[in-house]
């Protein structure tokens, strides 16, 4: 075994996050104070091909490596003709860490497959499944901390701690955009991977309505692959109070970066449009069900989330509530659209002009 100084700025590092958006999000300020802290080091990211879509090109990552995720699901399909030669490129390069941001048997695999000396990861409760039989350096963050500051907490054992947090992103500036003319304008997402992160899209609707009547403010629904119908239903519904509001066309993840960037005020769940507006020091207004908004709400310093913990089951962490009676999704059904009202006007009022975090890289 090779012997790793912490002071070595030529250190090799393996960074593993493979999912999904908003947790590759949380990362950046990992890799921000990694580079930091060596400035000469080989630092990589091994990550799935839907968020590598927000790393490609990015000015701290030295290669990327993407794990496809048909891999994963048709192992033995794709073991010998893509897996194993896709691990033994990384092991060749010989890595002094590998830092598991995932805390997953597949995060563990990954890490334990690249041949690391040193394999760092969560020993709390965020190493999950089978994640601790892998890692040999193991960290137990304060279970209070935000998931961004566990993320740094993984930095201790290389001699990093309580760096300033700051989001780099690659260049989206050239990615072109629409809503030019808009100057102003709200940025609304209704989807969300579970059915227990997603505002009922009558209340969604009643906010926007509220907005552009109260307040005079362009609309613009944002959207992904699979959330067409919500959008279409979304648009509908805030006609029929009287408001209008504009969808915005099919963009990729580089694109729609870009559009976050230009919003006055981003409202969403718990997702990764909502936390890349928060990155990029957008005003935030989110909502939170199932997950717990104490660890994974926007973070940044214009933001407000709202969550109802007086409601016994929340957070359960769950896709899918269990509950079929009344109870069902009470979590999010419980919020208003005059409470969130309320707290867009409480971030419009607090004036808007914040500097915003740049999409130009470092």
């Amino acid at each position: 075994m090779r012997f790793v100084s912490f002071f070595n700025m030529s250190n090799k590092i393996l960074l593993i996050r493979l999912t999904s958006i908003g947790d590759v999000v949380h990362v950046l300020p990992a890799l921000n104070a990694l580079r930091t802290a060596f400035p000469d080091a080989q630092i990589d990211w091994m990550v799935e091909e839907i968020p590598a879509q927000l790393l490609i090109g990015h000015p701290q990552i030295n290669n990327l490596y993407i794990f496809r995720r048909k891999w994963r699901r048709e192992f033995r399909r794709y073991f010998f003709s893509n897996i194993v030669p896709f691990f033994k490129k990384i092991r060749s390069v010989k890595y002094d860490w590998a830092i598991d941001f995932q805390g997953l048997t597949k995060s563990g695999l990954a890490a334990y497959f690249s041949g690391a000396s040193r394999i760092i990861g969560f020993g709390d409760e965020d190493g999950r499944e089978l994640n601790k039989l892998f890692t040999n350096v193991k960290v137990r963050p304060s279970r209070s901390l935000h998931i961004v500051e566990k993320n740094l907490a993984l930095l201790h054992p290389l001699k990093i701690e309580n760096p300033p947090i700051r989001f780099v992103f690659p260049d989206f500036s050239k990615e072109k955009v629409p809503f030019d003319d808009y100057g102003f304008f709200v940025a609304v997402s209704p989807g969300a991977g579970w059915s227990t992160k997603r505002l009922p899209l009558m209340t969604l609707a009643r906010l926007c309505a509220l907005l552009h009547l109260e307040r005079g403010l362009k609309i613009i629904i944002v959207w992904g692959p699979g959330d067409e119908s919500l959008e279409k239903e979304l648009l509908e519904l805030i006609k029929s109070f009287g408001a209008s509001a504009d969808a915005a066309p099919p963009t990729t993840i580089q694109q729609l970066v870009r559009l976050i960037s230009r919003a006055g005020l981003f409202i969403g769940g718990d997702t990764g449009p909502t936390h890349i507006a928060a990155a990029l020091n957008v005003p935030v207004l989110s909502f939170f069900g199932a997950s717990d908004a104490r660890r994974n709400k926007p973070y940044g310093k214009h933001c407000i989330a709202i969550q109802k913990y007086d409601i016994s089951c929340v957070p359960c962490w769950k896709t899918r509530c269990r509950y079929k009676d009344s109870r069902r999704l009470a979590c999010l059904e419980s919020i208003t659209p005059e409470e969130l009202f309320r707290a867009a006007e409480s971030l419009l009022d607090s004036g808007l002009n914040h500097e915003k975090n740049p999409v130009s890289g470092a």
